[in-house]
């Protein structure tokens, strides 16, 4: 009798061999002493009654466990980490947007001079649409809301068309144009320009070209000058010997006749329709029978 119930004990402790190939499984070892096989899964728990909570992390690797200790010691053949997954949700907020401020139908650069009663013309736009009440305009740090404009400055709701211009002319000197566009869910963004007013008759800076010299058989050249004011231009192109080789007329108003940056070509042939020879040209610029501008052009070919 006491063989029997020994060869049943020794049964009961006998070292417990098996193989794990599920997803997730848990060994609760409080009825065994040892225990080895082959794992093919991607996780695993192993609880202990004399406190061992061990988690890890393994792929195609062997492990064996043995209790009895204080903790569990876990022997496997890849890196055991314990893994902490965070999670980052991203908001775009949409604000609304201002699109490119034209003067007088024409984009600037910061300092450039345009007409004293120049009309400003920009787009608004928003998801949550644009808020008239909050949403301004700002000239020299005076601000009126969309809401309040009058006269020939308005907003057109349906188009988001803003429409600008000054009651009075600007006086010489420098401005500043801000918009503060507002939505209804109360975002906000701005555009800002500064530029200048200089009523006299003439061109501010000096009159460029470029290249300089330049073939007319490759390439035209480019004659630059920044006018005050819109006028009538007249351009006199005279070579050496003082014999006029070129000349154009600009309307005001239009490419080479507005108030600011003008860009106009001379593509190296006379008004007689030739090429004209090497040389030196010398460029003059006229409003109103005066002339504002000078400069010099050389013909290499």
């Amino acid at each position: 009798m006491k063989r029997f119930l020994f060869i049943i004990i020794l049964v009961a402790l006998v070292t417990n061999v098996f193989a794990a190939s599920s997803t997730n499984y848990v060994s609760s070892p409080e009825a065994i002493t040892s225990s080895g096989g082959s794992a093919e899964s991607s996780s695993y728990n192993l609880k202990s009654s004399l406190a061992a909570n061990i988690t890890g992390v393994t792929s195609s690797s062997s492990y064996s466990v043995q209790l009895g200790f204080i903790a569990a010691s876990v022997t496997t053949t890849t890196t055991t980490t314990a893994a902490t997954t965070t999670t980052t949700t991203t908001t775009t907020t949409l604000i609304p947007t201002i699109s490119t401020l034209y003067f007088d139908g024409r984009t600037i650069e910061a300092g450039d001079t345009v007409n004293n009663a120049v009309t400003i013309i920009t787009t608004l736009s928003a998801a949550a649409g644009i808020n008239i009440s909050t949403s301004s305009v700002e000239v020299d740090s005076i601000s009126t809301f969309l809401a309040a404009l009058t006269g020939d400055s308005t907003y057109e709701t349906g188009s988001g068309t803003l429409t600008y211009k000054s009651a009075a002319v600007f006086v010489d000197g420098s401005h500043t144009f801000k918009v503060v566009a507002v939505d209804n869910s109360s975002n906000s963004t701005e555009e800002s320009i500064s530029f200048s007013v200089n009523t006299s008759t003439g061109i501010t800076g000096a009159v460029l070209t470029y290249p300089n010299p330049f073939n007319p058989n490759t390439q035209p050249t480019q004659i630059t000058y920044q006018l005050n004011q819109d006028a009538d231009v007249q351009i006199f192109l005279f070579n050496s010997l003082g014999q006029l080789a070129w000349k154009q007329h600009y309307v005001s108003g239009s490419e080479g006749g507005h108030a600011g940056y003008n860009s106009v070509n001379w593509n190296g042939i006379s008004n007689f329709g030739g090429i004209v020879p090497n040389g030196l040209y010398f460029c003059r610029i006229v409003v109103n029978g005066q002339v504002v501008g000078k400069g010099k052009i050389a013909v290499l070919k």
